[in-house]
Parts: C-alpha cells; sequence; structure tokens
C-alpha cells in the first residue's frame, strides 16, 4: 500500500474473496463476496475507512447499501465478453465452447460447416474471419488443434468457471490467431465441498421429423450424370428423404471439488460422456437402386474429463497442477437403401471409424515475491492421436490386389490370385499430434 492508501494485488486465483482493512489491529471495514474476473481489474475501495482515519467527526449520517460496477474498465485495452459459472446456470445455451462464444458481439457461426469433433459445437467466426483463424486456450496454454487449426480441447460444462471470448486487441499471451480467442478457466478446489450430477436426454420421439429434398419437378435432362436424373425421376423426383432421419442423444456429467488439506491443498474432478445414436439417408444419386449404400446407422461418442490440484506452499506461493482430455469416436453401419420403396436394405459395409481427442497436462507455479514482484512459470504438454480407418478396410485382408486378370498364369497355374482387400492406401493411420508449451 502507498503513502496514499492505494493498493494492488494481481495473478490472485479466481475466486470469491474477503477484503478486510485493519487499524492498529483493529477491523475499521470489511468487503464481503468480492468476485475476481479473468482478465479485468476489480475495484475495492474503503472511503469510509479513510475518513474515520482523517479526524473527521460524522455527527449525522445516511447509508445506502448498493453494489455498483464500473461502466469502463480502463486498465485493458481489449475488446472481450466474460461468461462465469453463474450466468451458465441461467442462460439456455448449448453445452459448448462455442454455443459459449455467440454471445459476445460480432461472433456468428462459420458458414463453411466446420465444427469442433463429430459432437462439437459449430464454429464460430470472429468478425468475419475463417473458423481456422481462431486460437482455444485452457488455464492459459494453447489447445487448439494440432493438425489443421479447427476447433481445440475445451471442458466439460460443469468444470467452466469462466470463459474469456475475445474479439480484438487481445495481447500477445493470445498469439496465432487473426480471428477470436476463446479462453476458458476450469474450477478449482476450495475449503468448501461442492457436487453435483445431471443426466439430459435428447430422444428422438421428441423432435420434429425434417422434411423431404426433392429434385425440382421442371429440371431439365443434362448430358452430365444423365442416368442418374432419370432414376431420381423415376423416384418421384425424391432427392433426399430426410424425414427417415434419427437422432438420439444422452449426456452424462458429474463434478466433485474439496479441500484435501484445509488451506493447502484442494482439488476439483468433473468429466463428462455424451452418446449419440440414430440413422441418417444420404442423396439419391445412384444409377443402381439399392446396389450402393444409401442410409448409415451410426453411433458415436464424446468423453470429456478434467482434474485440477491447488497447493498452497505458503501464502506466497502457489503450484498448480491440471490434467484435461477431449476424446471423440465414431462407428457405424452402411446399408443398401430402396429410395422408391423407402425402406432399408441389406448390409454394405461399415463406416469410417474415427478415434481423436487430444489429453493435456499442465502445472503452473505463481511467486509473489514482495509488493512490486509476480513470478509465473508455465509447462505442458498435449497428445493429439488421430486414428482413422476407412471404411471398406479389411485389417486382416493384406495389400488390395488390383488388375488380376494381367498376372502371369506361369505363376498363378491359370488361376489368378485375388484378395478381400478393397481399400489401395491407408495414409498415416498410428498417427499422432504433440504440443509443448513452457512460459
Amino acid at each position: 500500500m502507498d503513502a496514499r492508501g492505494r493498493y494492488t494485488a494481481g495473478n490472485l486465483p479466481l475466486g470469491t474473496y474477503k477484503v478486510t482493512v485493519k487499524r492498529d489491529g483493529a477491523v475499521v471495514e470489511t468487503r464481503e463476496n468480492v468476485a475476481i474476473t479473468v482478465g479485468a481489474n476489480t475495484d475495492v475501495s474503503f472511503a469510509a475507512a479513510n475518513a474515520a482515519g482523517s479526524g473527521v467527526q460524522t455527527l449525522d449520517s445516511v447509508t445506502v447499501n448498493a453494489a455498483s460496477l464500473a461502466t469502463i474498465d480502463v486498465s485493458s485495452v481489449d475488446t472481450r465478453t466474460v461468461v462465469t459459472a453463474e450466468q451458465l446456470q441461467q442462460l439456455p445455451l448449448g453445452r459448448t465452447a462455442e454455443a459459449i462464444a455467440l454471445l459476445a458481439p460480432g461472433v456468428v457461426v462459420n458458414s463453411g460447416g466446420f465444427d469442433n469433433g463429430p459432437l462439437g459445437g459449430s464454429l464460430p467466426s470472429f468478425g468475419g474471419s475463417a473458423a481456422s483463424e481462431n486460437a482455444y486456450y485452457l488455464n492459459g496454454f494453447n489447445t487448439t488443434t494440432i493438425s489443421n487449426n479447427l476447433g481445440g480441447l475445451t471442458l466439460p460444462y460443469g468444470a467452466i468457471d469462466q470463459q474469456e471470448i475475445f474479439t480484438g486487441g487481445y495481447g500477445a499471451q493470445y498469439g496465432r490467431a487473426n480471428g477470436g480467442v476463446i479462453n476458458q478457466i476450469g474450477k478449482r478446489g476450495t475449503n468448501e465441498w461442492t457436487f453435483g450430477a445431471a443426466v439430459i436426454w435428447e430422444p428422438n420421439g421428441l423432435r420434429a421429423n425434417q422434411r423431404d429434398i426433392y429434385w425440382r419437378p421442371d429440371s431439365q435432362a443434362s448430358t452430365v450424370n444423365n442416368a442418374a436424373y432419370r432414376y431420381a425421376r423415376a423416384a418421384n423426383g425424391l432427392y433426399q428423404p430426410a424425414s427417415e432421419a434419427e437422432a438420439n442423444q444422452t449426456t452424462y456429467s458429474a463434478y466433485v471439488g474439496g479441500p484435501i488439506i484445509q488451506d493447502k491443498l484442494f482439488f476439483f474432478l468433473a468429466a463428462e460422456q455424451v452418446d449419440s445414436d440414430g440413422v441418417r439417408v444420404g442423396t439419391n444419386r445412384d444409377t443402381d437402386n439399392g446396389r450402393t449404400g444409401g442410409l448409415t446407422d451410426y453411433d458415436y461418442k464424446q468423453k470429456r474429463w478434467y482434474a485440477k490440484v491447488d497447493w498452497n506452499i505458503t501464502d506466497n506461493h502457489l503450484i498448480e497442477v491440471t490434467g484435461a482430455s477431449d476424446e471423440a469416436e465414431t462407428n457405424g453401419s452402411i446399408y443398401r437403401y430402396d429410395y422408391l420403396a423407402r425402406q432399408r436394405g441389406s448390409y454394405f459395409t461399415d463406416e469410417s471409424t474415427w478415434k481423436t481427442g487430444p489429453t493435456l497436462f499442465t502445472g503452473k507455479y505463481t511467486g509473489y515475491i514482495g509488493d512490486n514482484l509476480t513470478v509465473t512459470a508455465l509447462y505442458g504438454k498435449m497428445t493429439t492421436p488421430d486414428e482413422l480407418t476407412p471404411f471398406n478396410y479389411d485389417a486382416a485382408g493384406g495389400p488390395v490386389i488390383s488388375s488380376a486378370a494381367l498376372q502371369n498364369p506361369a505363376y498363378t497355374g491359370g488361376t489368378p490370385r485375388i484378395g478381400n482387400q478393397l481399400v489401395t492406401s491407408v495414409s498415416s493411420p498410428d498417427r499422432e499430434y504433440k504440443k509443448t508449451i513452457s512460459a
């Protein structure tokens, strides 16, 4: 505190604080429930305490109690929106970081159809920028998808303490972005035990049916793909029987947090799983009705978890250890579909199987060295496996054998050698991406 009574406290962990002014060991004034917002200053003034120490005697007074917020934060130059956990409990939002980001001015759904994984939200566009120009951060660590910069690792909904949405003017610590930045701060344990659980069920029976899509009745025959056009007209102009689609989704989530050692060591755990299954029917563009796969039974799963341990070594030295994961897996079976009879046919093949999702571990140290110096150090590593098995792939079938008719009869005895493998190549089947950051 300086000679004018002004004071600052930086890099405080997010939470609700009690601030007390003492003079000669006696409490003069107290502020309860002082909430800290990420990236912004919180003003806590004690005008009454100053008056009490100036020798002024108050004879009569009128006391008005009210809460006020500064209209302009002159301590920052960036353009941001901060959404807190309390607001998330009250607002009717999708349970994704992208849905929360749409609350910020100038943020809309991207026009390219990109999303954050098979069950993630549609990626946002900040001020007209592309979906690949954004950056994702979790507790200060860059979690943007390494392979294509589309989306990133995000928290289970119940683990979000605050989410910052930067739309412009952000500093160097949020680099590698030309669009916007989504920065999530995870919850931490306190001296009070907190826990909760939820199940969200979204059955297909409570959804409205989509409308079928038809070719234009007055469209003319084309010399390009003319056979497909004739078949489409034979199917009464049906292009896609969208009303046959089905979608069921169930979300399970739980969290718990509390003290391991009072005032010293705390933990917080959260987990969330989304199970989605249903049916989708493709467009009618094939000439041979019922011989190719047009209907898919799909099964998607997404698993998120978050764990955090906070250790107050002393009042001036803190250590935080964080782990998080956001894994997704897609499976499905493809069936033949008769567009004339609008009926499912026999099994055709398996849908492409995709397993992906990052796992993150970070460690952070914060030290308050005197009244004017704060030291922070962050180290973390994120690993993202990305396994894609294309449909028709037979792992036991060996390599594909093409042009069997050209094999030399002297070696084959007149019987061409063929196999079950239909896939000609698999690109990087065990690919894995890694990111290490220290600051």
